[in-house]
């Protein structure tokens, strides 16, 4: 199905080409976000011709596989599973809205039971690469034999990254990006520069059709912003504490309040489980460390664009924000406030009707200017 000029849309169920351009294509929206554990999609369609039960069916875990590309030769692959789906009664011609998760049934689904040995990256690779998914972990300082505790392989997954270590700068994240890449990165190692994303159709640049800025800073500061610190305690009866992290600044100012923090003797204070020796040096600090950097990051962006991006460009990704915001007369105004480099941490693909959007929510550690000139530091 020709979506608009040069953006050709194919799909198959079951592993059965499914006529796209005979039926009532409505909606087809993809998604990856560093918060879920797998990638999903979303599709509508009317089926016209009635091949829904009569050529193929749709139930739980059939495959679904959808191509997207600039001709019927030339596109990306994305390989999905059936969640669940919907079929609206009321209508003459059955329409069907499909739910679907990324074709990875064993990370998504299946409990761990093996134990394994080494660092964390090494563990993630593994664990990832025999569930079928391709692996890009950065490297680690934390060799252990890491224990599954019969968890589904994307929580346990989830629980080795949390206390990923690579050193006292570090901040570790996982996702996994849209063609089923599963990412295991170093926030603070990400590359400063990318692509850049601003308003009126500059050259050279992804054009920015709408933008929303966010910021979670408030909420990130009362639980781990200013005063923070963990509390361990070790087999022997000695006790380790941290109250601080260090985090390389990507902008001018974090958002953090010198004053409100000056005024602050104490904050939150969490106690891990006494450490039997058996986690690598660094396994309680590291769940300190990793979630309190990432909080730092807590200035964001949501922008919309109307052209594709590489298949490539995906979680974690770094974009240039070029933020112009549209004045009451005249020519738009840059709002150097907001221009940074932001890391992606979620991205849709989102086609309707004919029309093609991608929308990106990227964050980064603050803004690029302080209003009353105090400044904003850890």
């Amino acid at each position: 199905l020709e979506i608009k000029t040069g953006l050709f849309l194919g799909l198959s169920i079951n592993g059965v080409d499914y006529p796209l351009e005979k039926n009532g294509f409505q909606k087809l929206v993809m998604v990856s976000n560093g918060r879920m554990s797998t990638a999903t999609f979303e599709l509508v369609f009317s089926d016209l011709s009635d091949w829904i039960n009569k050529k193929v069916t749709l139930a739980d875990g059939v495959p679904i596989v959808i191509k997207l590309g600039r001709s019927v030769e030339r596109y990306d692959v994305y390989k999905y599973r059936v969640w669940n789906y919907k079929r609206d009664p009321a209508r003459t011609i059955p329409q069907y809205t499909v739910f679907g998760y990324y074709d990875a049934p064993k990370w998504f689904l299946e409990a761990w039971k093996k134990p394994i040995n080494g660092s964390s990256s090494e563990a993630l690779k593994q664990l990832a690469e025999q569930c079928g998914l391709k692996a890009e972990c950065d490297p680690s300082n934390d060799n252990m034999l890491w224990l599954p505790g019969n968890e589904r392989a994307c929580m346990f997954a989830r629980s080795i990254a949390e206390r990923g270590w690579m050193d006292a700068n570090g901040c570790m994240v996982i996702g996994m990006t849209l063609d089923g890449r599963f990412l295991y990165k170093n926030l603070t190692n990400l590359p400063r520069t990318g692509p850049v994303f601003t308003t009126g159709s500059v050259p050279g640049t992804a054009n920015v059709v709408d933008n929303r800025y966010i910021t979670s800073s408030g909420y990130g500061n009362a639980i781990g912003g200013y005063r923070h610190a963990l509390r361990q305690q070790n087999i022997d009866g000695k006790r380790d504490s941290w109250n601080e992290v260090n985090v390389q600044r990507k902008t001018q100012q974090f958002q953090l309040n010198k004053d409100v923090k000056g005024m602050l003797k104490k904050g939150r204070i969490d106690f891990g489980p006494v450490d039997g020796g058996n986690t690598h040096r660094y396994f309680h600090r590291a769940l300190y460390t990793n979630l309190r950097t990432a909080m730092m990051y807590s200035q964001g962006v949501e922008l919309m664009i109307d052209q594709r991006t590489p298949l490539s460009f995906d979680l974690f990704s770094p974009f240039i924000y070029e933020a112009y915001d549209p004045p009451a007369t005249g020519t738009p105004r840059l709002t150097e406030q907001f221009r940074s480099v932001y890391y992606v941490t979620a991205k849709a693909i989102y086609i309707e009707q004919g029309n093609y959007w991608e929308k990106f929510q990227g964050f980064t550690t603050g803004v690029n200017k302080d209003p009353d000139g105090k400044g904003s530091q850890m």
